[in-house]
């Protein structure tokens, strides 16, 4: 048996099945643009594959769409670290 790797509300994946994830997470994101989960399940499947631009761009939409979510900003600053540059969020919103 695989071992589950990504686990979210509506989703279940194992570590092979990224792209599936990916792609199931997008046609989510074309259907509901505002979806916060949507752009999270995504989020976190970049960051498992160390996609990390990806991933922080994702954050960044979550943030758009719920401003206030500190557990958006906290994840996206790890993001930043692991991608090896730390600009906070609030430095690129203002240029």
């Amino acid at each position: 048996m695989k071992k589950l790797n990504i686990i979210f509300p509506g989703f279940v994946y194992t570590k092979l099945d990224y792209a599936c994830a990916i792609t199931d997470f997008d046609r989510t994101i074309r259907i509901d643009p505002n979806s916060a989960s949507a752009y999270l399940g995504r989020v976190f499947t970049y960051y498992a594959k160390h996609d990390y631009e990806k991933a922080i761009s994702d954050f960044e939409a979550v943030l758009r769409i719920k401003p206030n979510s500190a557990n958006a900003r906290q994840y996206l600053e790890l993001a930043r670290k692991a991608r090896g540059g730390n600009r906070p969020y609030s430095d690129r919103q203002s240029g």
